[in-house]
């Protein structure tokens, strides 16, 4: 399935269809980083930050991490367009929570611009700065009654619209597409990955 297009409230459905009860029909929407261009990264605030996502995944695969991104916040939806004075405006950042599994061993002699990047991603403001990413971390590995919370904590503040809480849609990403994200940067750099 596609990424939805923008309701009337203008954020992305929390599910398509008449029913929710259809899994396929449901937030979070599968979709890969050249989609999430294509749809999302029209303007040059949105490229920005697409930019930035993209070197935080190139990060997160280079010290091993496997698994999943839910992307959310004011990137998905369309804050441009807004009739609302307090919502209109290009997005700042997008919000990531990256469900990873850990990696067996770090890379070892571990590369100096991959050291340097160890403080960065264990400060959410330093991350934010860095690479326009309110970024979560939630290992799969915790115990089931801690995951489930921590799925169940996300899934209820994404779904939610800050300020007026209209319930919205979120999108999901594998994070083991090294080549797709190479493909998507080329397409917002003119070509050039």
């Amino acid at each position: 399935m596609p990424i939805p297009d923008f309701d009337h409230n203008l954020v992305l459905p929390p599910h398509v269809g008449d029913h929710a009860a259809n899994r396929v029909n449901m937030s979070p929407y599968p979709c890969t980083s050249l989609e999430l261009c294509a749809k999302l990264g029209a303007s040059v605030e949105r490229q920005r930050i697409l930019r930035g996502l993209f070197e935080l995944r190139d990060a997160l695969r280079r010290f091993g991490l496997l698994g999943f991104q839910w992307l959310d916040g004011s990137f998905t939806e369309d804050k441009e367009n807004s009739t609302d004075p307090t919502r209109r405006g290009p997005p700042k950042d997008i919000d990531v929570v990256t469900f990873y599994r850990p990696p067996t061993a770090l890379p070892s002699p571990m590369p100096a611009d991959l050291a340097a990047l160890l403080p960065i991603l264990n400060d959410r403001k330093a991350t934010k700065d860095r690479f326009h990413v309110d970024h979560i971390l939630v290992p799969l590995t915790s115990a089931p009654e801690f995951l489930v919370d921590d799925v169940r904590y996300w899934f209820g503040f994404f779904s939610h619209r800050r300020g007026d809480d209209v319930w919205k849609g979120m999108l999901q990403m594998p994070l083991e597409t090294a080549t797709d994200d190479m493909l998507a940067i080329g397409t917002i750099n003119g070509g050039n990955p």
